[in-house]
């Protein structure tokens, strides 16, 4: 269940030091009468035509133009949902950048005696969006397919048997087209009839075979110094002289070490860590930089590419998730992703990226080990986006786990579930 955030922490980035300070605005559960009878008339007249010219020229973050052209096996009505959904997050990160900057005003004494009813009317609207959001889910789960059982079973059936085999890159069940989808590398497309061959002397059931490209993303990112420490921002782990590409950091938390002891700092993608070595110092946002803490925990295994890095400055620790827009959203819960959820990845290079959970039970095997994962469609992540986090497109405020790297121009994540069970964090 997701708590109703009533009190935003909003960071602003001074880039000319390179420094993140906060401010902080709090939200009435409720609008005065006596607030809103004693605003004149064209004073909030003025206030809702503001609000109106926000909305009509604020930033695009994320893509709202898909059309026919750049997506022709989609239908015209998933494009229409896919670009409502995209307006909705740039409308929302908008109204949530204009609260930041009007409550630093007011902290600094400008006011001109009507910001807490502007603030009232902004969070009216976020409230409008968020219902908004919660509609489009609804219709996207609408008109979901479902699949034969047997069937379906039949294919996950086949699909644990090709878990083993080095043929593949990754497997998942189709409901929608019946069938299982097989990812193999692209450089093995000249040993095409070879490879069918081999699938077919291991199972006997419906398949596509697809020939794609696969791999983690981490490589070239830069960010500012943050303190306090949140996810989506920049960090880079060495080993001695070894340095390893950057990376995001996912979310601070508490893990617990022993029954009796526990740790504070952050998750990360574990393969963001030197393969070299047991340990690992991580600096932020670069190799170059200050030192923020030390790797006590490398998991991966089947269920979880994901490291635990334990602070070891002074910086501080919060449950938020920089939004790239000079605002950050707050983490009130953490839970997994469904089918056909809208989600967001927060990543140090790629920003805020929209993406569906279009299947929740792949089994990614391009990494040394097999790993159950989830497949983000919408975009691929890039370098520098590992361990970026992954957040419900409805509230901003639930955590839903890792991102680890792409396939076939997809995002690959690891879910919540997976994330905990491996490092086993407190307070789940």
């Amino acid at each position: 269940m997701t708590t109703k955030i009533t009190t935003m922490t909003v960071l602003f980035a001074i880039a000319a030091m390179g420094i993140l300070s906060s401010a902080t605005y709090v939200v009435p559960n409720e609008q005065s009468n006596n607030t809103a009878n004693a605003i004149p008339a064209e004073v909030e007249e003025s206030m809702n035509q503001k609000i109106v010219d926000l909305l009509e020229n604020r930033d695009v973050l994320v893509d709202e133009n898909r059309s026919k052209k750049s997506h022709p096996d989609m239908s015209n009505e998933k494009i229409d949902l896919l670009n409502r959904v995209a307006a909705n997050v740039n409308d929302r990160f908008a109204l949530m950048n204009e609260a930041s900057q009007v409550s630093e005003q007011m902290k600094q004494g400008n006011s001109d005696g009507y910001q807490d009813a502007y603030l009232e009317k902004i969070q009216d609207k976020i409230n409008e969006l968020q219902m908004e959001a919660r509609d489009h889910v609804a219709e996207n789960k609408a008109d979901k397919v479902q699949a034969d059982p047997e069937l379906l079973a039949t294919l996950k059936e086949a699909k644990q048997i090709l878990r083993e085999s080095e043929l593949v890159v990754g497997t998942f069940a189709d409901e929608k087209s019946g069938s299982l989808i097989i990812h193999t590398a692209v450089e093995r497309q000249s040993n095409e009839a070879e490879i069918r061959d081999r699938i077919e002397q291991l199972i006997d059931v419906p398949y596509t075979l697809m020939f794609v490209e696969a791999g983690d993303s981490s490589c070239n990112n830069q960010d500012s110094d943050c303190d306090p420490l949140i996810g989506g921002i920049a960090i880079q782990s060495k080993h001695s002289s070894t340095t390893v590409a950057p990376c995001t950091i996912s979310i601070p938390a508490v893990r617990e070490v022993t029954p009796t002891t526990t740790e504070d700092g952050f998750i990360a993608a574990e393969h963001c860590f030197s393969t070299s070595s047991s340990w690992d110092d991580v600096n932020q946002p670069t190799h170059t930089d200050p030192k923020v803490g030390e790797v006590t925990k490398r998991l991966n295994s089947g269920t979880c590419d994901c490291g635990f890095v334990k602070k070891t400055s002074a910086d501080g620790l919060e449950q938020k998730i920089w939004s790239g827009y000079g605002s950050t959203v707050s983490i009130s819960s953490r839970d997994d992703p469904a089918e056909d959820d809208f989600v967001l990845m927060i990543g140090a290079t790629s920003g805020i990226k929209l993406g569906e959970i279009i299947n929740g039970d792949y089994d990614t095997t391009y990494s040394p080990v097999i790993q159950e994962t989830m497949v983000i469609d919408g975009f691929a992540s890039a370098g520098g986006d590992s361990g970026a986090p992954i957040i419900d497109y409805v509230t901003f405020a639930v955590y839903h786990g890792i991102t680890k790297g792409f396939v076939s121009g997809d995002t690959i994540m690891v879910p919540w579930e997976n994330v905990d069970a491996g490092l086993k964090i407190q307070g789940s």
